[in-house]
């Protein structure tokens, strides 16, 4: 089942949206980072992983000629998704990102919407 954008909107202003327990909503967060310098970075983030509550996983999409640059696509279900965005923006993490050597930073919940063929 797919999030439509009424129910995202419905998601974020609630925090949560009740659907069939057969039928999971399967929220991406996409982060876009530039940082510092990326093997002190994904050592940081690797230790993170246990704050990362709810994640079913995700990608690192490095920029093709500049490894310093990267999107993350994590993938969450309900209301995980929106607790993971509100807790990334806390002070707390944000001396982890800044101490990681993360230097941009941009957290965008995405539903799947869209499946695009080949």
């Amino acid at each position: 089942m797919s999030l439509d954008l009424l129910h995202l909107d419905r998601f974020i202003k609630n925090g949560s949206y009740n659907v069939n327990e057969d039928e999971g909503i399967l929220i991406n967060i996409v982060v876009y980072e530039r940082v510092k310098d990326h093997a002190k970075w994904l050592k940081g983030f690797n230790a993170d992983a246990p704050n990362r509550k709810g994640s079913m996983g995700g990608t690192i999409l490095q920029f093709d000629g500049d490894p310093n640059r990267h999107y993350i696509v994590f993938e969450f279900s309900d209301k995980e998704a929106h607790d993971f965005v509100n807790f990334a923006k806390t002070p707390i993490m944000q001396k982890v990102f800044k101490d990681a050597g993360v230097l941009e930073q941009t957290v965008q919940l995405c539903s799947t919407a869209i499946k695009v063929d080949k």
